[in-house]
């Protein structure tokens, strides 16, 4: 009970420290209904996995337990399902998960559904569900060899089958010869003025082969950027301890950002 207390109490604030900006800004005010929708969730624990049980691949979800992809997925689908638009066009919060997740939003065993989160930003653009403003705040090039999961598919068992196997290797040639824009983590700081509460934040990694090891959302708080996120550290969902800029720089291994801010489609 205290601790539903005190995310009342979160939300409240939050409301009200952002309610000026909301009148002012559209943009501003769908990612304060992000945030606002992830913060009910703060203290949910943070769990791999729930998308691989059973033999065949089917529209997965849990509003009880999350990694931190599908948090951001389910954080965006309940946002988007609640607008009265898509009520009125009966669009509902199936409907946009599967829009995220799957290649077309189609799903045709595990090779459909888009493993890594570089491709996940790129349909989620291309469905008008966002803009990728990395550019805008200073991105620079991104072009790196993605082949992480048919190079150590032995971790990944659903590889064994051809058809998976050749599909999510098709994903991965195409991602290889697709740039992407990134802030690099020492330019990060000169950035954060540009990101609003609800933006996607995707962190970039210097592992081989790999494209994005982390995502969460952006939120301000006491006028510093923190990151609302499904923490395997933490093993729950939380807010960052440290600033934004401070939790990239502290991990070696991760190396920038891309930021991508939902939109009204």
């Amino acid at each position: 009970m205290q601790f539903k207390i005190v995310i009342s109490l979160l939300c409240i604030m939050f409301l009200q420290s952002n309610f000026a900006l909301t009148q002012s800004d559209p943009s501003a005010s769908h990612g304060n209904t992000i945030v606002q929708q992830g913060l009910l969730l703060l203290g949910k624990p943070y769990v791999v996995g729930t998308l691989d049980t059973g033999d065949k691949e089917q529209l997965t979800y849990s509003s009880s337990m999350f990694d931190c992809v599908t948090f951001v997925e389910y954080v965006l689908a309940s946002s988007y399902a609640n607008r009265s638009e898509s009520i009125k066009r009966d669009l509902n919060f199936e409907y946009y998960l599967k829009q995220y997740r799957y290649h077309h939003g189609e799903i045709d065993g595990y090779g459909s559904r888009i493993h890594y989160f570089s491709q996940w930003i790129e349909q989620f653009v291309k469905n008008k569900f966002g803009k990728n403003i990395t550019i805008e705040l200073g991105g620079v090039l991104y072009r790196k060899r993605i082949d992480y999961m048919t190079t150590n598919k032995s971790i990944y068992p659903k590889l064994t089958d051809a058809y998976a196997y050749n599909k999510i290797l098709q994903a991965e040639k195409e991602m290889s010869a697709y740039p992407l824009m990134y802030i690099p983590s020492g330019s990060i700081s000169e950035a954060v003025s540009g990101i609003q509460n609800g933006d996607i934040i995707a962190i970039t990694t210097d592992i081989k082969g790999l494209d994005i090891v982390h995502t969460g959302f952006a939120f301000w708080k006491n006028n510093q950027l923190y990151l609302l996120h499904a923490s395997s550290d933490y093993k729950k969902v939380m807010i960052s301890r440290e600033p934004l800029v401070d939790y990239i720089t502290k991990n070696p291994h991760q190396n920038g950002i891309i930021v991508v801010r939902p939109v009204m489609p």
